[in-house]
């Protein structure tokens, strides 16, 4: 083979390379959104109405957006098998001060 051909050949090589590592980032992304969706849609924090539209905009988000994702929806399904959750209640233990108390109270 002559050198023109094997420089050509690499550089093809090369590309070919590159376009498969960056569809194979697609394909990881894709698969995580969609394992993130029909997880979230499994514990009742999205309905089945809203899948498509979740989905579209978990495509705006990066890798590590999706990871963080991820593990909140894990904490939450570990929240509720142990039966944790948080109160929407003001928690006042007598510490707060009376204008602290009165922003939380109109939330």
């Amino acid at each position: 083979m002559t050198p023109v051909l094997q420089k050509q050949a690499a550089e093809a090589i090369r590309s070919l390379q590159e376009e498969n590592d960056e569809l194979r980032g697609e394909i990881n992304n894709l698969n995580t959104r969609t394992n993130l969706v029909f997880k979230l849609y499994k514990q009742g924090a999205v309905s089945a109405e809203n899948i498509e539209t979740l989905h579209q905009q978990l495509k705006e988000k990066t890798v590590d957006e999706l990871s963080v994702m991820e593990k909140a929806a894990e904490f939450h399904t570990v929240s509720d098998s142990l039966g944790f959750s948080l109160s929407e209640n003001l928690q006042d233990d007598g510490t707060l001060d009376p204008l602290t108390r009165m922003l939380l109270e109109d939330t």
